[in-house]
């Protein structure tokens, strides 16, 4: 899918107070059509729950385990992390992210954040092609129709625990990026959706490496 973790928390925005002893911090102050976030929750007492809601869907937190000092430079006691993606097509503006914390001790607490969402700067690809290209067949359509619902099914799935551990990688040896993520076709005058994926050229029979563990979901 073309997710690679940049260095969590490397330019961190200053810390919002949520609640007694909690903090939360996001991975950067703005963002970009297509651009992930991380956020942490930290806190000076153990949490018994820590939720999210990002895009009107449920965002899983996993534990940190090394120690990082909170807002005030009390070492943390409980550090959680997220994943918030943004969409390719997702509007400009300013979206919030609500955030639900729970200690043993204290009573729950409920935080927003306000994330503005800039527009993502992809190329775009203007071609003229066969009409059979743009105005596709009624079997055509139907098959399309039926991969779509497919794939919704699988990207509709949540995995409560994190699948993954350390870096990521590179699927291919020697290369460090991948090309086409964002980039946009207009065929014949008509705008197609952008490419959601990365692209790693290479010939035939070039070893592929996974960029991490995980669970294979469709095949």
């Amino acid at each position: 899918m073309g997710l690679f973790l940049v260095p969590l928390l490397a330019a961190a925005k200053i810390p919002l107070t949520c609640g007694p002893g909690v903090t939360l911090k996001l991975s950067t102050p703005v963002s970009s059509q297509g651009s992930l976030l991380v956020l942490e929750v930290q806190s000076r007492k153990p949490l018994t729950e820590v939720t999210a809601q990002w895009n009107s869907k449920n965002v899983p937190f996993w534990q940190v385990s090394d120690e990082r000092s909170d807002a005030t430079g009390v070492a943390a006691v409980d550090r959680r992390q997220a994943l918030l993606g943004v969409d390719l097509e997702k509007p400009p503006g300013t979206y919030p992210v609500l955030v639900h914390v729970q200690t043993a001790s204290d009573k729950p607490e409920s935080c927003t954040l306000e994330i503005p969402v800039h527009a993502g700067r992809f190329a775009t690809e203007r071609l003229a092609v066969g009409k059979e290209f743009v105005e596709p067949s009624p079997e055509q359509i139907k098959r399309a129709n039926e991969e779509r619902d497919k794939l919704r099914a699988v990207f509709d799935q949540v995995t409560p625990e994190k699948l993954w551990d350390g870096d990521f990688r590179v699927p291919l040896d020697g290369v460090t990026t991948g090309g086409n993520f964002g980039k946009r076709r207009i065929l014949n005058g008509q705008s197609g959706s952008p490419h959601s994926g990365v692209d790693f050229p290479s010939p035939t029979g070039t070893p592929i490496h996974a960029a991490q563990s995980g669970r294979v979901a469709l095949a």
